[in-house]
């Protein structure tokens, strides 16, 4: 097998496309660049930062406006229902890493605490059986919209603006830590300071998630958020990727890795041919099929049942984040 996209026989894979009805947008430039620009997103989010103080840090600053611009476009979609109706895609990811952490943490009361929470989506697929929620970020508009969503979800959060490395909790004080979408902007010896303060706060672990670059679904939308929404309009710490190494982690911070995964394989509305082989082109649609036959108007609901008809090895191999449960 050649490169991705071009067989040994000098042939290119086709794209693969996903019908409207099973379409999941997952981030706000698969809205599209104008949807970005449009003069009442900019009004909006001008708006909402003139409430937030200026942070002197440039990246935080950067942050800030992102985040504002996010809080905008969710308040310009938000009459069409609930957030799920808005990024369903996103919506997806945390759904199944509430399900993660169930699995790896079960039980009821516990205490959480999500570094570099963002618009802390989680807090919506944990409340069952969480009763204190910390949601912390160095961005205070990023808590802003975190507070808003909370408000309109009926999800009790505890705001707190801090940075990932210097957690102010005490020892011990939380059961849980968990960070998505963070350490991958962060070279090995950031990772590696960021989870020995989550583990010195948690009391029974730490969940890491991060992109699986190996990923068709990653490589694809990492392409497509470049070419929509360009640098003015991306997530600030784009620019800074770096691999990630479960193991690497867990030895320097004298740690053991308890559980070791991958999830969300639902696909974006197109994977280019350039990013896809023979094999994974037939791995995605048969997926597609398998949520075909099974959807009955609910995209997220035939998803998850064609994630769960897939198998450990296909999982690690195609879906778009993996994770790793530290004790």
């Amino acid at each position: 097998m050649g490169q991705s996209g071009v067989q040994d026989d000098g042939r290119r894979t086709a794209s693969f496309l996903v019908p409207r009805e099973l379409r999941m947008p997952r981030k706000t430039f698969e809205f599209g660049t104008a949807a970005l620009i449009a003069p009442d997103i900019e009004a909006q989010t001008v708006g909402i930062l003139s409430r937030v103080p200026a942070a002197a840090d440039p990246e935080v600053a950067a942050l800030d406006g992102y985040w504002a611009r996010e809080q905008a476009l969710y308040r310009q979609q938000r009459q069409r229902g609930a957030y799920e109706t808005f990024l369903p895609g996103r919506a997806y990811t945390y759904k199944r890493l509430g399900q993660i952490l169930e699995s790896v943490f079960p039980g009821g009361g516990q205490h959480m605490v999500d570094v570099g929470c963002g618009s802390s989506i989680l807090s919506r697929y944990v409340t069952g059986r969480v009763a204190h929620y910390v949601a912390l970020d160095i961005s205070r508009s990023a808590l802003g919209f975190a507070s808003e969503l909370a408000h309109d979800g009926q999800v009790p959060l505890q705001l707190v603006q801090a940075s990932a490395f210097r957690i102010p909790l005490t020892d011990a004080s939380i059961d849980v830590s968990v960070s998505l979408g963070l350490m991958e902007h962060f070279d090995y010896t950031g990772q590696t300071a960021i989870l020995s303060e989550m583990s010195r706060v948690s009391r029974r672990g730490s969940v890491v998630v991060v992109p699986n670059t190996r990923s068709a679904i990653f490589r694809a939308m990492s392409a497509l958020e470049a070419s929509q929404s360009g640098p003015a309009y991306s997530f600030p710490l784009e620019e800074h990727y770096y691999d990630v190494d479960f193991a690497a982690l867990a030895a320097g911070n004298s740690l053991s890795v308890a559980l070791e995964g991958a999830f969300h394989m639902a696909p974006p509305a197109e994977i280019p041919g350039e990013y896809l082989d023979d094999r994974e082109r037939e791995m995605f649609v048969a997926l597609r099929e398998t949520a075909l036959a099974t959807y009955q108007g609910d995209a997220l609901a035939a998803w998850w049942r064609a994630e769960d008809s897939v198998d450990v090895e296909t999982r690690n191999t195609y879906a778009w984040f993996r994770f790793a449960a530290f004790a």
